[in-house]
């Protein structure tokens, strides 16, 4: 009389845990990813150079919108769904060894195709007149990071802002890159970087008083102003699109700054040339905008000097450095180099050169 029972017990016991395993998705399937930072020169703008770094220390992380695509190759029955919608990514660990998380964790679907787009710093989808904020139109796939300030002195309160997108199918992620999306970020702002030395009479110290950019008729972004700037991430020819700027006659780069790196010699630049002031500006046209110094040499006051910057178009992930020379024999100065790098040199015998 007992053995039927025995075997209904058993059927049970069998059929339960194949019921519960049966929608489990393998952990290797996870979608992870992470930043790509080269152990070089700067690399980008904050306290550790690194973004992984930044964040283990103070929790800052990159925003992640991304979505999927079934039936990817069939004209006219694809099918899009959003996956992600600024999740914030961060880092944990040490600055050494650190693992980019974040939560709730989502899982490739291997027969669809995935876009990405990531921005850094990670802020908030919350409207706002005067904050940074980031806007989404997830019909036709663009983000826009808005009020990012057109001149952003380098004092520690900055942000580089950064942007990378991403592309391929799930089963390329899984199989090529062991499950990660590897974002490439690249700077959305140029830097400008404005340095100073001089020869002549050791003694005779140079002192710039005020130093700025553009006059009434090559006009620069006002010191106030902000801009959008807009990524369509569904297609991999789109490129940034910056919104309109408010311009002004000029725009004061420096204060009084007292010049103390010095050489013997006029066509030898000391080791170790002077910081004037450095700034993180967004893309805009300086053909022509002049730069004007009025200075000191030994507390006497000397008559403004404009020179052409020879800047041009500022564009960016580029950096420009201008240096300027100040004879103290004559009570003049030039504009001694202008040197324009991109961000990173590639293509080195061992490693990429970082030149943020």
């Amino acid at each position: 009389m007992f053995r039927p029972v025995v075997l209904i017990l058993t059927a049970i016991a069998v059929v339960i845990p194949t019921a519960c395993c049966r929608h489990e998705v393998p952990a290797e399937n996870a979608i992870l990813m992470s930043a790509r930072q080269d152990e070089t020169t700067r690399a980008v703008i904050n306290e550790k150079n690194d973004l992984g770094r930044q964040s283990v220390s103070d929790g800052a992380g990159f925003g992640v919108y991304g979505y999927k695509t079934a039936n990817y190759n069939v004209v006219g029955e694809e099918i899009e769904t959003q996956v992600f919608s600024n999740t914030k990514v961060t880092a944990t660990g040490s600055d050494d060894n650190y693992n980019w998380s974040y939560s709730p964790l989502k899982y490739w679907d291997a027969v669809t195709y995935y876009r990405f787009v990531a921005y850094w710093p990670h802020t908030s989808e919350t409207p706002s007149v005067d904050e940074e904020y980031v806007s989404h139109n997830e019909t036709n796939h663009i983000i826009t990071l808005r009020n990012l300030p057109c001149w952003q002195e380098v004092d520690s309160s900055e942000n580089d802002w950064l942007i990378s997108t991403s592309r391929k199918y799930a089963s390329q992620y899984i199989t090529q890159d062991n499950g990660y999306v590897r974002f490439h970020f690249q700077h959305l702002l140029a830097r400008i970087e404005i340095k100073a030395w001089y020869w002549g009479r050791e003694e005779k110290k140079p002192e710039i008083t005020e130093l700025s950019i553009g006059n009434s008729t090559y006009k620069v972004p006002a010191d106030t102003a902000k801009t959008t700037v807009s990524r369509d991430y569904a297609t991999a020819l789109s490129s940034n699109s910056w919104g309109s700027i408010t311009y002004a006659n000029s725009m004061k780069l420096a204060d009084t700054t007292l010049i103390n790196a010095y050489s013997d010699y006029e066509d030898e630049a000391p080791e170790n040339i002077d910081l004037v002031c450095e700034w993180l500006v967004v893309p805009f046209s300086a053909t022509g905008c002049p730069l004007t110094l009025k200075y000191k040499i030994d507390g006497v006051s000397f008559d403004p000097v404009t020179l052409d910057a020879s800047l041009g178009a500022i564009e960016s992930g580029k950096k420009y450095t201008l240096i300027f020379k100040f004879n103290t024999v004559t009570n003049s100065l030039v504009l001694e180099e202008l040197l324009v790098k991109d961000w990173v040199d590639s293509g080195n015998s061992y490693k990429d050169v970082h030149n943020w």
